[in-house]
Order: C-alpha cells, then sequence, then structure tokens
C-alpha cells in the first residue's frame, strides 16, 4: 500500500540515498518517490522477479534470502535507511534474492529511470555505492566460506553478532530484535534443532541468557572467540 510520506518520517541523515546524493536533487526524489507499508512477514520482492526499482528503508526490519536446493538462507539483515533491491540491477534485471519485512515496515521506492539518472549525476552517491557494492560482496563471500568451514557453534554465535549489529541491543545486552529460531538456523545454514542446542550451550558457556524468545548477550568477546575472523 502506498501514500504520501510526511518529511518528518524521513530522517535524512540516517538514509543511504539521501545522505549521499546533492540537496538539489532531493526535492526532484521527493516528488517522484513513492512510499509503501508493509505488514510483518510481506515480501517488498521476490527471487526471480523483474527489477522496476530500488528501495530505501524508512522504518522497519528485513531480511534478505535466497532459496538453494530445498533450503533457504538469509544473507542479510537490513533497518532503518538502508537500501534493498540493488543486487537485482544487471544483465538480467531480475531479482535474485527475496526481501522480507520481519516487522511492519515502511520503505520510499525509486523507480530504476530515476535511480539511474541519479547515479549518472551524483557522483559521491555513486562513490559510496560503488564501495557498499564491494563490502557486502565481501562480507557475503566470507559468510560463504564460514557456512561451509566454521563449527555450528561459531556460525550460531557469528549470527548472534550479526543480528546485534543490524538492529542494536538494549542497555542491558538484550537484542533489540528476537530473531525467530527458524531464521536463525537460515542465518547459520543450520537447522532449527541444532540451533536450540547451540543456544543452549551458548547459554551455559555463559556468553547469553535466553528468556523466552529474548536473547541477551552476556560476553560479547566469548562469543567473538567462537568466529576468530570478528575478533581481529
Amino acid at each position: 500500500m502506498s501514500s504520501p510520506l510526511d518529511l518528518k518520517e524521513c530522517a535524512k541523515e540516517d538514509c543511504f540515498l539521501c545522505k549521499n546524493i546533492s540537496s538539489d536533487w532531493l526535492e526532484l526524489v521527493r516528488q517522484k518517490r513513492e512510499v509503501l507499508h508493509f505488514r510483518k512477514n510481506e515480501f517488498i520482492f521476490r527471487e526471480g522477479e523483474e527489477v522496476k526499482g530500488i528501495y530505501f528503508i524508512l522504518h522497519g526490519k528485513v531480511k534478505v534470502d535466497m532459496t538453494w536446493g530445498k533450503k533457504t538462507y538469509i544473507l542479510r539483515l537490513a533497518a532503518d535507511g538502508q537500501i534493498l533491491g540493488h543486487r537485482g540491477f544487471g544483465i538480467d534485471d531480475i531479482y535474485p534474492i527475496n526481501a522480507v519485512t520481519l516487522e511492519p515496515t515502511t520503505v520510499c521506492f525509486i523507480p530504476t529511470g530515476l535511480f539511474k539518472t541519479l547515479l549518472r549525476t551524483n557522483q559521491d552517491f555513486l562513490y559510496t555505492l560503488t564501495f557498499f557494492y564491494a563490502d557486502e560482496l565481501k562480507r557475503t563471500e566470507r559468510r560463504m566460506h564460514n557456512l561451509a568451514q566454521m563449527p555450528v557453534k561459531g556460525r550460531i554465535a557469528e549470527s548472534l553478532i550479526l543480528i546485534r549489529d543490524a538492529f542494536g541491543k538494549q542497555s542491558d545486552g538484550t537484542l533489540n530484535y528476537a530473531l525467530s529460531r527458524k531464521d536463525i538456523a537460515s542465518l547459520s545454514g543450520t537447522t532449527y534443532e541444532t540451533v536450540i542446542r547451540m543456544l543452549t550451550e551458548l547459554s551455559q558457556d555463559g556468553c547469553i541468557e535466553l528468556n523466552t524468545k529474548k536473547i541477551r548477550l552476556l560476553n560479547e568477546s566469548g562469543l567473538e572467540s567462537y568466529c576468530g575472523h570478528l575478533a581481529q
């Protein structure tokens, strides 16, 4: 569902797009963009769909996943101000991944034509996006290596750190968002049952505290020790 945007809803300092394009283009973007609202567990776009534009999260939380064989893997977690749909641009302009909301989410949709114009006319935006692509590729390659090589407890520990980095934590260490055990399994490349067992072990190790669905981080350096590349 789309609606006009109250400019108070858009935090310019947090938005990947607004903070990187020149002020001359901001008003045109505000006129041409479309604001879309999604309920929890809705697809913003689906794997295999034609790319018609790009999205920036105004408010909410999103998981980006894809299916390999019979399994679903979460590749990325995204929150306010972050970009979605950029992986779809290329030779065939088809989304290779899904974007699914984890909570009610509002996004800003920029049509393909306007997005490409912004790339041509805003050097800072193009520069920043280029390095964003490079960093994301490195993170994805590292995660794929970890899924194949890292022991399962390390992958679970890494997933908790990824949730922390994406969505933050409260002053007492409790993760701001309680990702489901099924989604933690998809993020870790393992099974639901293994997630339950490894979370219990991490709790017994004193790294986390489990409170129903919530997870409190007690020893973050301990978690990082299970996935050594993060401690470097």
